[in-house]
């Protein structure tokens, strides 16, 4: 199950937990406890010791034993990535890195003696964890301790880092307000049509902070001054007096051209392209960059009138591309630091469209062999993902074609009750729905119970408690509809990770 792109730093009990999780997480139902036994290759008593644990530190789960076997019941807002959170919260190793990271340099003493551990045992995770990233040229010096290497590397590591541990509620640095954010954030939106939602926000906020933090310790990346008089849109902000005072008095460093430099790196180096202006406009790209966007507009529309896909925003997708290609050895997104959302999602999504990822990947393989890159594996997921996700309306369509939801509606009232209320869900509901009014004669509950429908939709009250039975009292209020796409939502997300569910 380890498919990292970068070695992790569990330990091998830590391991077996998150795969035995992410085991339940995945399969949904009940399974017999002896089967996952033998698939994680250890004893059933191993794994009844590894569920107390869960039930005692990880407060969001409950695994549920019966003589069915086990099955994990968890919020609908969590998943495996906020699972993973906890394991990185619990790792003595991952919390030793990130005390390295603010503290700055200091003796193996001082740091020992700072997270309550010998000496001896500190030199022995430094060296496992120099062991991990030796391929990826990041050290931790122990003379002093500090991080240190390929600084690009350490970057886009302790970037995923942070944003795959925190969010806005538990934001790791020194707090400063939104405001300043905000104004460094101001001259891209200024002179871009962009628009940026919260999670774009809060991971700025944390790309910025890693920026100062590595620069004012000394470590920098490697870049051409000069090429800070290109952006127009930076000159008002650089000459911000009132915005650099504050920053100044806040990190105790000094705003020069360079700092600026650092803090805006991945967007002066990597060829980002802001909007879709910049691939209309012929002078703003090199011949290289015009070549990859008609080779990637031509494969796209290939696949989407092969597939009969509904394609609306096509600059958009080609941008999204092309930056995903660009930035994929730098960040956001590179660097899977315990679970792989963008594998695990395109895993989900080959499940119902086998053929159209198929597709995706020919493509992009083509791409990277015709303008000679490597992507690894981790990397080519990353740009799939963008390819998926970025497509407008792209998972209702493919849904659509292999699992249509469908909903029945009974009623026991006037020989058109059913009928009217299901003419009123189709004006509000997806057209892939299949909805079925019917007629009953008396509430006869079994006959539900035994019905095929994804959703049962009545006009009586009954006894049976399930998200997938809504009573409607006269005609669909708001909280009628509310509860009706909340069902929907979980017979599609069930139709992508597992078997199809029936009303218990």
């Amino acid at each position: 199950m380890r498919t990292f792109g970068m070695e992790n730093l569990l330990t091998t009990t830590e391991q077996r937990r998150f795969d035995f999780l992410e085991l339940l997480v995945r399969q949904g139902g009940w399974r017999k406890i002896t089967e996952i036994a033998e698939d994680l290759g250890v004893s059933e008593r191993v794994l009844r010791k590894d569920i107390a644990y869960f039930q005692e530190f990880f407060d969001m789960v409950k695994i549920d034993q019966s003589s069915r076997g086990i099955r994990i019941i968890l919020p609908h807002n969590v998943g495996m990535f906020s699972l993973s959170k906890k394991f990185l919260e619990y790792s003595d190793y991952y919390q030793m890195l990130e005390y390295i990271f603010f503290s700055g340099k200091q003796s193996v003493e001082e740091l020992a003696n700072n997270i309550f551990k010998s000496v001896s045992t500190v030199y022995r995770m430094i060296k496992i964890i120099n062991q991990k990233f030796k391929h990826y040229d990041i050290y931790i010096s122990s003379n002093p301790v500090e991080i240190i290497g390929n600084e690009k590397n350490i970057r886009s590591y302790f970037y995923q880092y942070f944003t795959s541990k925190y969010n806005h509620k538990n934001f790791p640095f020194q707090d400063l307000d939104d405001s300043v954010f905000i104004e460094l954030l101001q001259p891209l939106r200024d002179h871009f049509d962009i628009l940026y939602g919260f999670s774009d926000f809060n991971n700025f906020k944390i790309s910025t902070y890693l920026e100062l933090i590595r620069t004012s310790g000394g470590h920098t990346v490697k870049i051409t001054s000069s090429r800070l008089n290109e952006f127009s849109y930076l000159k008002d902000l650089i000459s911000n007096t009132a915005l650099i005072t504050t920053l100044e008095s806040t990190f105790k460093t000094k705003f020069d051209e360079q700092l600026w430099l650092q803090i805006y790196y991945s967007l002066i180096e990597f060829n980002f392209l802001f909007d879709t202006t910049c691939l209309r406009e012929d002078k703003s790209l090199s011949k290289n960059t015009s070549y990859q966007f008609i080779q990637l507009i031509t494969g796209i529309t290939n696949i989407q009138r092969t597939f009969h896909l509904e394609l609306i925003n096509t600059n958009e997708l080609i941008l999204a591309i092309m930056n995903a290609i660009n930035l994929v050895n730098y960040r956001p997104f590179t660097i899977s630091i315990l679970y792989d959302k963008n594998k695990n999602f395109i895993e989900d999504v080959q499940k119902i469209a086998p053929q159209f990822v198929d597709a995706i990947n020919q493509l992009l393989i083509k791409h990277f062999k015709t303008f000679d890159m490597f992507l690894d594996e981790t990397e080519k997921y990353v740009v799939v993902y963008v390819v998926i996700s970025q497509w407008k309306n792209l998972m209702p369509q493919l849904l659509k074609e292999a699992y249509p939801v469908t909903i029945g509606v009974f009623s026991i009232q006037s020989d058109n009750s059913a009928e009217m209320i299901s003419d009123v869900l189709r004006l509000h509901l997806p057209q892939s729905v299949i909805i079925s009014p019917c007629q009953l004669m008396n509430p006869d509950i079994h006959f539900l119970l035994q019905n095929k429908m994804d959703i049962i939709i009545t006009d009586f009250p009954t006894k049976v408690q399930s998200s997938r039975l809504i009573y409607i009292e006269n005609m669909p209020n708001k909280q009628d509809f509310e509860n009706i796409y909340y069902a929907f939502n979980e017979v599609t997300s069930e139709r992508i990770t597992s078997d199809r569910k029936t009303i218990e």
